[in-house]
């Protein structure tokens, strides 16, 4: 495992590129991360086809789920290092899911820009888990 200092945006990809997991540990411990937090860099890592390994909070499942990430206990390292195991051991199944995820959140956001900017040109709807 080789953990990376501070790096800038711009060789954002590369490291992700070189990644066999990526890693969001969020702390529990703080509401405002636990309930209000979107973290951004989420996106990022969804479009990379790389399994994903989170920690289980509100504010990440408002993203993600357990068909497109590994999602584990916050603060509980041992838990987080079993994620890591079982993102290693699972395959891409759940990194291809969350590229689908993101390109259709991606085309969902495109589509009520434009209808703001267009009022009843677009309707957009949302299908249900359960549909699929």
């Amino acid at each position: 495992m080789q953990f990376l200092d501070f790096r800038l945006y711009k060789g954002f990809a590369g490291n992700m590129a070189a990644a066999d997991v990526i890693v969001l540990p969020n702390t529990g411990i703080d509401e405002f991360s636990t309930r209000f937090t979107s973290p951004l860099k989420l996106f990022t890592y969804m479009k990379n086809e790389i399994p994903i390994v989170a920690s289980d909070l509100q504010s990440i499942r408002e993203v993600v789920d357990e068909r497109t990430a590994y999602l584990v206990p916050s603060d509980d390292a041992l838990a987080f290092g079993g994620g890591i195991e079982d993102a290693l051991i699972g395959g891409n199944a759940r990194a291809q899911e969350a590229l689908k995820r993101i390109e259709e959140y991606l085309m969902e956001t495109q589509c009520r820009a434009h209808n703001r900017s267009s009022p009843g040109y677009i309707k957009v709807t949302r299908r249900s888990p359960q549909s699929e």
